[in-house]
C-alpha cells in the first residue's frame, strides 16, 4: 500500500484525523476503501493530480502537504 495507504502515510492518517484534521490522501483506487473507512478524502493518482486536490481541498485550499 503505497501513498496516504502506506507505513508512513496509514500512520499519519491516524494521527491527523485522531486530531480532527480534515486529510486528503493520494493514493491508488485500490486503497479508497481503507481512506474512506478512517476519515480520509482520497484523491486518485495520475494526471490531473493538482485539479483534483484542489477540488477535493475546496474553497479553503490545502493549508500543508506531506
Amino acid at each position: 500500500m503505497p501513498a496516504a495507504a502506506g507505513g508512513v502515510g496509514s500512520f499519519l492518517v491516524q494521527l491527523l484525523t485522531g486530531r480532527g484534521v480534515r486529510v486528503l490522501g493520494i493514493a491508488s483506487s485500490a486503497n479508497a476503501e481503507w481512506l474512506e473507512k478512517h476519515g480520509v478524502v482520497p484523491v486518485p493518482y495520475g494526471d490531473g493530480l493538482r485539479q483534483r486536490l484542489e477540488e477535493a481541498a475546496g474553497p479553503g485550499g490545502i493549508d500543508a502537504f506531506i
